[in-house]
């Protein structure tokens, strides 16, 4: 198992007998000499101690690495986590902490919620400044690994799905992944006024939504155009 996902997912002396292992001098040393012992650079090694779900019982080397804290370590390990494109952590190690944070039980659904929005804001932010075709690749992947989780927390899908002017959620069809995962049902999430017209096709197109669902929401007075258009032409395509 490479050194990254050993410091994440082990527990407390098993982290501390690595660091032994590799040679750290745990009497002096420094977070950049300790990240270059284990073949880690500064951000890898910060994220995979950091996200160890037992940190609390590992403050001694967090006091070694130079930080007065366990607050100062981890609020630099949410910096690192939330700013990171894909330079210091790798896809594959991103998908690791995902796996560990999602099931860590002693964290609160607020702070995952918080810290999951800020980093895909930032990653969104980015590509719409540089639109490189290897980011938005690595975002659409990013996004896939977290609605397979399992464990994502709905007040995500449910901010995520207030922001109607986010082309992004379009780029990822975002609605069929929360489908997919069954967070929210399709024909849940058909009759929400907050799901674009197109994102509603999609649904209709996959044989998700009954004929007597869109005869019922073609009923409701405060439909668009766009959408009543879009019901009407999908009962016509069902006949």
């Amino acid at each position: 198992m490479p050194v990254f996902h050993e410091i994440l997912t082990s527990p407390p002396e098993r982290v501390v007998d690595l660091f032994y292992a590799a040679g750290v001098d745990m009497a002096d040393t420094s977070q950049q000499r300790a990240a270059e012992t284990l073949q880690l650079n500064t951000g890898q090694l910060v994220c995979a101690l950091g996200f160890n779900p037992e940190i609390q019982n590992l403050l001694d080397i967090v006091f070694t690495l130079g930080y007065e804290s366990q607050e100062d370590f981890l609020r630099e390990r949410n910096r690192i986590f939330i700013t990171d494109v894909y330079q210091q952590l790798t896809l594959k190690q991103i998908f690791a902490i995902y796996e560990t944070l999602l099931n860590n039980s002693t964290e609160s659904i607020k702070f995952i919620t918080t810290l999951l929005m800020k980093r895909i804001g930032m990653i969104e932010r980015k590509i719409e400044s540089t639109v490189k075709p290897m980011l938005i690749e690595n975002y659409r992947q990013e996004m896939k690994t977290i609605y397979r989780s399992g464990a994502l927390p709905i007040d995500f899908v449910e901010i995520r799905l207030e922001n109607t002017h986010s082309g992004f959620r379009a780029l990822i069809d975002e609605v069929g992944l929360i489908v997919d995962a069954q967070l929210i049902s399709a024909m849940e999430i058909f009759i929400r006024d907050t799901v674009l017209p197109q994102e509603k096709r999609r649904l209709v197109n996959r044989g998700l939504i009954p004929k007597e669902l869109i005869k019922k929401r073609l009923e409701f007075q405060g439909l668009s155009d766009q959408e009543r258009d879009m019901l009407e032409k999908s009962l016509y395509e069902k006949d």
